[in-house]
């Protein structure tokens, strides 16, 4: 029984590294971290590139934490 890792293999971890990042950062929820995962099964190497590149640029866009607006004041309205 061989136990080196194809290249697959070694991609779909990193990919897994990667959206685990993103949750942890609160970029994405559990159920689209195994939205994804699904995703990257059903594709094809070509649209795998795809969907990293995408995540990646969510990675790295600044986003306001989720309870943020849930602290803004409410706006007093004049009678």
């Amino acid at each position: 029984m061989d136990s080196t890792e194809t290249n697959e293999q070694i991609e779909f971890r990193g990919f897994l590294a990667l959206l685990s990042e993103l949750q942890s950062k609160g970029k994405i929820t559990g159920e689209q971290f195994r939205e994804y995962r699904e995703l990257w099964i059903k594709q094809q190497p070509n649209d795998r590139d795809v969907t990293v590149w995408d995540l990646k640029q969510i990675l790295n866009t600044e986003t306001k934490p989720a309870s943020y607006e849930s602290k803004k004041k409410p706006v007093r309205q004049r009678l």
